[in-house]
């Protein structure tokens, strides 16, 4: 509860709905009309991270509004360690808690934010948290020196306290 007078800024609740998935210039919209212009470009999947589940279910309507990408393309999400997303895909059931959040910043929740649309994802894939580790590890070099902050950041957060 809030003290009268405050507000609460909530960024996750309805994440999904901030664009119109139907329209141009949304992410998935973006992405894929740039892949038109590649060798290949009609993707068998994408993959994008839970996160608060909004850009999933906005990638997610996307392929399934456009009968050409629905016939090529799906959508696979990762979701962390101490999250509850993959159970929440897995049994279509949002009552799903833990006490903390990922350890892995930036995705996974430890509640069922809203905007996740388990029938906007075709496949959930739960990555261990060392899983995660090791990609920011091998994207550190690509990546330079963002990447390697990340990947100490990561590091001294997996830490015991």
């Amino acid at each position: 509860m809030l003290p009268i007078g405050d507000h609460l800024m909530d960024q996750f609740t309805y994440a999904e709905r901030a664009t119109d998935w139907r329209v141009n210039n949304d992410i998935a919209e973006s992405i894929l009309e740039q892949l038109k212009l590649e060798r290949y470009p009609c993707l068998s999947w994408i993959v994008v991270s839970a996160g608060t589940g909004g850009t999933a279910a906005t990638m997610g309507r996307y392929i399934r509004y456009q009968p050409t990408r629905t016939a090529c393309t799906r959508l696979a999400v990762v979701d962390p360690e101490h999250s509850v997303f993959f159970d929440a895909y897995k049994d279509r059931k949002r009552c799903h808690r833990l006490p903390h959040s990922s350890r892995i910043q930036g995705t996974g929740r430890p509640i069922v934010e809203a905007s996740v649309l388990p029938d906007t994802i075709d496949r959930m894939i739960k990555v261990p948290d060392a899983l995660s580790l090791a990609t920011m590890c091998v994207l550190a070099g690509p990546l330079g020196a963002p990447g390697r902050w990340l990947h100490r950041h990561q590091l001294r957060r997996r830490r015991p306290r």
